[in-house]
């Protein structure tokens, strides 16, 4: 879901699980200005209006996977802002 950031377009993905890390994992692409619409297994992720680079505090806390995002984040933006134990940190 994370590498849904770097292409900056719609991407399917299909047969994902309804598990808890995937909803706050979209929780947390929606936070950043992704689209994402659920049918079913099925996720269509559009990141073409993605602005932000910030994952919010809380999400952060409850996915520790959540630090793949923030690479993609980099990766396409070249910063992100993401808390880790603690506090906040900027990376560049």
């Amino acid at each position: 879901m994370a590498a849904t950031i770097l292409n900056g377009k719609v991407s399917k993905l299909y047969n994902v699980p309804e598990i808890s890390d995937v909803k706050i994992t979209i929780q947390i692409l929606e936070s950043l200005g992704c689209k994402v619409k659920k049918d079913k297994k099925k996720l269509i992720i559009d990141s073409r209006n993605m602005k932000g680079t910030t994952i919010p505090e809380d999400l952060m806390r409850k996915l520790r996977s959540s630090v793949i995002i923030a690479g993609a984040i980099i990766s396409r933006f070249g910063e992100a802002c993401f808390s880790y134990p603690g506090r906040m940190r900027y990376w560049k």
